[in-house]
């Protein structure tokens, strides 16, 4: 009995080999797998969707494919995975000779969450019915139907459950996928202890922080050299020195202009769900991600290749509100470093929906996967190039829904994709998850009710992102220094803070500002590009003026960028009309502590000289061993911008010269090729402020990472700048003897090889003389000396006249653009130094600078082991630099 029991097991057994090899054999990638678990022992409350049954309807996970319908095959899933299931779970997919799929799904239950890969067809669907014990996919491809049906197994709940024959079927629609790609949808729902639900509505408006303000509107005109766009102007009663009298017709605007997609994203409210469950419905795919709570889409961004990234969305754990939204092109270099900061600016508590769209995960970074993991995510550190992924997690409390999607390199295109560096042969497999989540009631820090923070705590009850500002810890840091330092003004220099979403910056930079001598005493007005709800509460709460700029523009393009910076200039002067000068900050700019006094100081020299055009505040050849002296100033012929100081009639005139709207330039270019002529810029050695930030219009994240982070910021509080040095004769005598005295180099050997110019203060001037006849597009010398000095190889317009000055080591040194710059004295070939395009290659190969980012592409390729591919361990990794 015994031996026939052992042959009849034996040969069960083989009968399951084969049918895995005849899987194998029909799905390359490996067969067709589901397996579905459910926590055993775990008390599971009811879950009652918004049709409001009491009837508990099944913890379910569905899926879709969209291969050609020729030959179906049901195959028993209990078999393959060797699961003993009350409820079979039949999987039914149409496979073709040239299109084939392989699905799996592991699916945990927890605390009453449900949750799918299928988007609901209409914000209605939760009021539908749903079938309480099968839901059902269905995607079609040329009006073709594949189904995956997935059956619930649920041994913790004893409830009886009957098939109501009502019930409609979900249907959804997922793109196709290549020949070759195999797609794996995984997802994983951890445990959260101690969730409290509740049945809060929306989140209570916050308006009575604005109460106490006066409202101003204008429309202009046709003929308005301003174009056509509205005009919205917040200003605060009890502020000192903000009574404004700005022209208009008096009435209120207070929804954005047709075109304006600016509304900040704490502004969208999600439906009020009768239910004590958040329902969110996510897509992530190739042309970007969007997500919708409770029926109402409260974030997209939908910018194909600039959508790339994760996507980090903060909710409210009780209303569902979206309380900050940003994304981060951690495609490129350093921008994880950017997630990091916004991540950790976040309370605890707030519902955190992080999304990756691919790719996703060139430059994600070792710490970046270390925190996620920190967090609660499985799967991190196990995804591919095209994988799209999002996590659900509470901050601080536990992940409660982990998924992805998975593509896989055909192995016969592996060379192709590597080689000849051909990534647009992947398509992405688009993931779409539909949950519930239980609302988590409570929250708020101990200082919510104390007097004089009420404000703060509705403010920080709605938005988020703002770290220490928002943060429990009693008493939470305000912008409002303790002590302000006095500085003795001779002028009022207002500042106008330029922004369009990034507010906690401007909190930052107006805390820099008040700490800066002087700065408590410096009227600041932030203007906003597009209607933006939270920019008025922060105006409100920091007693700001706020102007908000209805722009007709598209968002992100360069006519928006270039009409918002011409109204800037124009209003900041309206607002100040006695005012002779403005200071203008860029929202992405981190103030060094004299910011203050550095303009003050610099605004008599502004004042005095008709020569000059402008002053800033930034030194693109600014670096640890070329910025050293912070009383030194410097004139160039660059471009306005990342702080600057302008009067008033110079910003009229490019007011008046600015481009039409259709035109599409960048506005600081324009201004140094048309309005500046022979004026110059007066700049600092050590910068006074510093880029953060990369991945936007105009900087990238390898450059944010290669030349801005590497620059200096002032650090001292108490400056004397170096005025007298700065007047335009002193100046060119300075320099001009300088360079006629100055010991010239001459290169033996490659620059980057043997430098003949000490890394030592020896109190010697060094000339370089190199074969630039023109700024641009002439010849590569400049490019290799600076590469080979560590100069501004990428940004060669601050210079002045084609002559390049920096201290090198406490020596100063010159580069000369030769035969064409007056600087350029010698008449000697052999003094002008020509490089080679061979000379070029090289300085790219060994700058003095040294950066490569290593871009990490791991493949997902087919595996030889089932545990291989439930783990996600089927990759191939290449590092690229």
């Amino acid at each position: 009995m015994v031996i026939i029991t052992k042959r009849v097991m034996t040969t069960v057994l083989i009968c399951i080999v084969y049918l895995v090899i005849f899987l194998t054999a029909k799905y390359p990638g490996g067969g067709i797998w589901s397996l579905l678990k459910v926590s055993n022992g775990e008390s599971v409350a009811p879950i009652r969707p918004n049709n409001v049954t009491n009837e508990r309807p099944p913890i379910h996970q569905e899926y879709s494919s969209t291969a050609n319908n020729e030959t179906a095959w049901n195959i028993d899933v209990e078999m393959i995975a060797g699961q003993n299931m009350e409820d079979r779970t039949n999987v039914r997919s149409n496979s073709s000779s040239d299109m084939q799929h392989k699905y799996d799904a592991t699916v945990k239950e927890n605390n009453d969450i449900i949750f799918s890969t299928q988007t609901p067809p209409s914000a209605q669907h939760h009021a539908q019915h749903v079938d309480p014990e099968t839901v059902k996919a269905d995607a079609t491809e040329e009006q073709e139907d594949t189904t995956a049906l997935i059956y619930n197994t649920d041994k913790t709940s004893q409830m009886p459950r009957s098939r109501d024959k009502s019930r409609t079927e979900e249907e959804a629609a997922i793109p196709s996928t290549s020949e070759e790609q195999q797609t794996t949808v995984v997802a994983f729902l951890e445990e959260v202890e101690g969730l409290e639900v509740s049945h809060l509505g929306g989140q209570e408006d916050i308006t009575h922080m604005i109460q106490d303000t006066t409202v101003a509107t204008e429309a202009a005109g046709e003929n308005s050299t301003l174009g056509e766009v509205t005009i919205e102007t917040i200003l605060p009663r009890d502020n000192p020195g903000t009574n404004v009298s700005l022209p208009g017709n008096g009435e209120s605007a207070t929804g954005s202009s047709p075109g304006d997609e600016e509304a900040d994203a704490a502004s969208v409210a999600p439906a009020v769900s009768p239910d004590d469950h958040l329902v969110l419905d996510i897509t992530v795919n190739l042309t970007g991600v969007a997500l919708t709570v409770d029926g109402r889409q409260v974030y997209k961004d939908l910018k194909y290749n600039m959508s790339c990234g994760l996507h980090l969305v903060t909710l409210h754990p009780a209303t569902g509100r979206v309380m900050a939204a940003h994304s981060y092109m951690t495609w490129q270099p350093a921008l994880h470093k950017a997630f990091l900061e916004g991540l950790n600016d976040i309370q605890n508590g707030r519902l955190l929906v992080i999304l990756g769209a691919p790719d996703f995960t060139s430059f994600l970074g070792e710490a970046t996967i270390r925190v996620l993991e920190e967090m609660g995510a499985l799967y991190i550190d196990r995804l591919a190039y095209k994988d799209a992924w999002c996590l659900l997690v509470h901050k601080g409390g536990g992940v409660l829904l982990e998924a992805l999607t998975t593509t896989f390199l055909p192995p016969h295109s592996l060379n192709e994709l590597v080689l000849d560096n051909n990534f647009t042969m992947l398509d992405v497999t688009p993931l779409t998850l539909h949950a519930s989540i239980p609302r988590k009631a409570g929250g708020g820090c101990g200082w919510y009710g104390v007097a004089g923070l009420q404000e703060r705590a509705a403010f920080c009850d709605t938005y988020d992102g703002y770290g220490d500002f928002c943060t429990c810890h009693h008493p939470p840091w305000s912008p409002l220094p303790q002590h302000p330092v006095e500085y003795e003004m001779k002028e009022v220099i207002p500042v106008a803070i330029v922004t369009a979403r990034r507010l906690p910056h401007v909190l930052r930079q107006v805390g820099q500002v008040w700490a800066s001598p002087g700065g408590t005493n410096t009227p600041i007005t932030i203007f906003v590009d597009g209607h933006n709800p939270e920019a008025q509460a922060l105006a409100a709460l920091l007693h700001l003026p706020l102007v908000q700029h209805h722009n007709p523009a598209y968002k992100g393009s360069l006519t928006r960028i270039s009409s918002h910076m011409k109204l800037v200039l124009s209003r900041v002067f309206e607002q100040h009309p006695k005012a002779d000068k403005a200071i203008i900050l860029e929202d992405d700019l981190e103030l060094a502590p004299d910011i203050i006094p550095y303009f003050h100081q610099a605004a008599q020299l502004l004042t005095s000289d008709p020569k000059l055009f402008c002053v800033g505040a930034y030194n693109h050849n600014a670096f640890s061993h070329t910025a050293l002296d912070p009383t030194r100033l410097y004139r160039v012929h660059g471009v306005p911008g990342c702080g600057w100081m302008v009067r008033r009639h110079v910003a009229q005139q490019m007011i008046n010269k600015w481009p039409s709207t259709g035109e599409g330039i960048d506005w600081d270019l324009w201004t140094r090729q048309t309005i500046m002529g022979d004026r110059d810029i007066l700049v600092p050695e050590i910068p006074r402020t510093k880029h953060r930030g990369g991945g936007g219009v105009h900087v990238t994240g390898i450059e944010q990472e290669q030349y801005y982070n590497q620059r200096p910021l002032n650090a001292l509080l108490n400056v004397t700048l170096d005025l007298h040095g700065a007047e335009l004769h002193n100046y060119l005598k300075l320099h001009t003897r300088n360079i006629r005295t100055g010991h010239v180099v001459h290169f033996s050997k490659h620059p980057c090889v043997e430098l003949p110019i000490p890394r030592h203060q020896v109190n010697m001037s060094y000339v370089v003389y190199v074969d630039q006849p023109l700024e641009i597009g002439s010849t590569g010398s400049y490019y290799v000396v600076a590469k080979c000095l560590g100069l501004d190889d990428h940004y060669t317009l601050e210079n002045l006249q084609m002559m390049y000055t920096a201290s090198f080591y406490g020596n100063q040194l010159y580069v000369i653009g030769c035969p064409n710059s007056p600087f350029c004295i010698t008449k000697k070939t052999e003094n002008i130094y020509s490089a080679t395009s061979e000379d070029m290659d090289f300085a790219n190969e060994h700058p003095f600078r040294k950066f490569s980012p290593t871009e990490h592409l791991a493949f997902r390729v087919q595996s030889l082991s089932l545990s291989d591919e439930f783990n996600l361990n089927n990759l191939i990794h290449y590092y690229v630099q």
